[in-house]
């Protein structure tokens, strides 16, 4: 039975990694989700050309932007393993996070109200409620039954987040699971995906190996004086030297000194996560890339916080 196990891990295994190449090799690196039904999956830029699948929402595709037309998008379709040709009107550009938490499970649109329910698993300990205590429904919806009463101190397991936009206000919940019970708690913080913070904005090739560039608001002033570089490694290309400006001016004293004139605020387009953290950025119309160290978190601003950090915080006394 173990001998079977491994045999099948390793088909697996071979599969995912073999699906991968055929992915970045042909850099379709840009997610889009389908937006209608029964699409068909073209081996060719062509309605004569020969039908491979079907792909109906919300299933999603990967895109070579470079090799894409306005009408076709040239991309690696998942669901057959294999590159071809879809028609661009049925699909758009949209959120990514390769199968972890943050992925889209299903969107439902019902009557003024659009309801998005994504993956997401986290064990929160030791919680904190500002009241002490939280209602738990069967369902995400306050007029529901309630099956139990969440209490300060407790930890929970959350397996889903549901949001439901309506037209005048939104609201979050989580499916946890506490004690074997399984239900739906309201949360109206913050949501942790919202813009869809933490999703994969494209994949990075490093040293032959791909890894994902990820949407993270993050902003804060530079050092004194960094470099932006072309690839996310110091010993590629600077492109250019962002710095402080500064002005001379005289103390009470009479003493001449210098202090800054204008310093200079950078906020990331995407994070990448190698040994150490890149942040990916523009400067006066330049991309680049700038280990985040070099930028410090303005007091009061943007952090970089995860969707897991987020809900830790909200859970947290402040």
């Amino acid at each position: 039975m173990r001998k079977k196990l491994i045999i099948l891990f390793l088909i697996f295994f071979t599969f995912s990694v073999f699906a991968q190449n055929i992915q970045f090799e042909n850099n379709c690196i840009y997610c889009y989700r389908a937006i209608d039904t029964r699409i068909n999956i073209r081996e060719k830029p062509s309605t004569n050309s020969t039908i491979l699948g079907k792909l109906s929402e919300p299933e999603i595709i990967y895109v070579n932007k470079e090799k894409s037309t306005k009408e076709w998008l040239f991309c690696y379709v998942p669901k057959i393993n294999q590159t071809a040709y879809v028609f661009s009107e049925y699909f758009r550009e949209t959120s990514d996070y390769n199968g972890e938490n943050g992925t889209i499970i299903s969107i439902e649109k019902k009557s003024n109200t659009t309801i998005t329910t994504r993956k997401h698993n986290q064990i929160v300990s030791n919680i904190y409620l500002k009241d002490g205590k939280l209602p738990i429904y069967n369902n995400y919806d306050k007029t529901s039954n309630i099956i139990d009463i969440l209490t300060s101190g407790s930890s929970i397991t959350i397996s889903k987040i549901v949001t439901k936009e309506m037209q005048s206000e939104s609201e979050i919940w989580f499916q946890i699971t506490i004690n074997g019970i399984t239900g739906w708690i309201s949360v109206n913080r913050i949501n942790p995906y919202y813009s869809n913070n933490y999703e994969i904005l494209f994949y990075k090739k490093v040293n032959d190996n791909y890894f994902p560039v990820r949407k993270v608001d993050y902003s804060g002033l530079i050092n004194l004086k960094i470099n932006i570089y072309k690839e996310p490694d110091e010993e590629s290309t600077v492109l250019i030297q962002p710095h402080w400006t500064f002005k001379t001016v005289k103390d009470m004293d009479g003493n001449e000194v210098s202090i800054p004139e204008s310093q200079i605020s950078l906020s990331s387009e995407g994070m990448l996560e190698l040994d150490e953290l890149w942040m990916y950025t523009v400067y006066e119309g330049i991309h680049g890339w700038v280990k985040k160290e070099e930028v410090i978190s303005q007091r009061g601003g943007v952090e970089y916080k995860t969707p897991e950090n987020i809900i830790i915080g909200i859970f947290t006394p402040y």
